[in-house]
């Protein structure tokens, strides 16, 4: 396991349904086999230092993601 080695981490976490879409988009229709294989976006969000949701638009990732950029040149 990597845990512990980093001083933060970043979880980008989207709805189900909108990551259903995007990967159906992609022609990846075996999302629920993969995902099966994988932590849930709650666990993923739960052992990150910082989460982002990545379910709406761009500019709403770009805000979030400027705010952890914020903290992270805050941390000594």
């Amino acid at each position: 396991s990597m845990e512990g080695v980093y001083d933060a981490t970043l979880a980008v976490v989207a709805d189900e349904e909108v990551r259903a879409q995007r990967a159906a988009a992609r022609g990846h229709h075996a999302v629920d086999e993969r995902a099966a294989r994988q932590l849930t976006q709650d666990e993923k969000a739960a052992r990150a230092t910082f989460a982002v949701r990545n379910s709406g638009t761009v500019e709403e990732l770009e805000e979030q993601l400027s705010g952890v950029l914020a903290a992270l040149q805050e941390t000594p």
